[in-house]
């Protein structure tokens, strides 16, 4: 148990530099998301879960992108981390919509606590499958 501790220590410490990376690509994108989100639903009074899509669609956009080329700096490839990226991005958006609809009315949170919630919980496999599926087509 402790040598496996070690060793995910290890991997953290070599990797901190792109999990940083990352973490800000997604915090970006996260706020693009929030932004999107705000603007449709508190501005021009777009139903909650049409305005989530819309919101999420522009986050993963901006978090595609920041992520090739900032947070994995791969530059080649585009095309089949496009295909990978949206495989993932699907996945990720039927689970954040179903979650956002558990949290919101079985569960009674805030709509925004909500997102929150449920990108919190998302951020943790999308760095793994990120290094490890997406960007990790050979260069």
């Amino acid at each position: 148990m402790i040598t496996h501790a070690r060793r995910v220590t290890r991997w953290v410490i070599d990797e901190r530099t792109r999990i940083v990376r990352y973490l800000i690509s997604g915090f970006s994108a996260a706020g693009v998301d929030g932004i999107v989100y705000l603007a449709l639903t508190r501005f021009f009074h777009v139903q909650s879960f049409n305005a989530n899509f819309f919101s999420v669609l522009a986050g993963a956009s901006c978090a595609f992108v920041a992520n090739k080329f900032w947070s994995f700096q791969t530059r080649v490839n585009t095309a089949t981390q496009g295909r990978r990226f949206v495989t993932l991005f699907i996945f990720n958006y039927c689970f954040q919509q179903a979650g956002f609809f558990v949290a919101v009315h079985y569960l009674r949170l805030y709509d925004l606590a909500a997102k929150v919630l449920i990108i919190g919980i998302m951020v943790c496999w999308n760095f793994l499958l990120y290094k490890y599926w997406v960007y990790a087509v050979e260069r």
